[in-house]
């Protein structure tokens, strides 16, 4: 399911994870991005 998704349909605790640098999603368990290197990750609830 997808953040629009997850919004629209008013699902919550729909979590998401992806790279501040380059905005890819990861994994839950992600310590850095497997495509850009960064060990930035954010952390969202919805």
């Amino acid at each position: 399911m997808g953040v629009l998704d997850a919004l629209r349909t008013g699902r919550r605790g729909t979590e998401l994870y992806e790279c501040r640098n380059c905005g890819r999603k990861l994994d839950a368990d992600s310590d850095e991005c497997p495509h850009c290197g960064s060990s930035e990750v954010a952390y969202y609830v919805f």
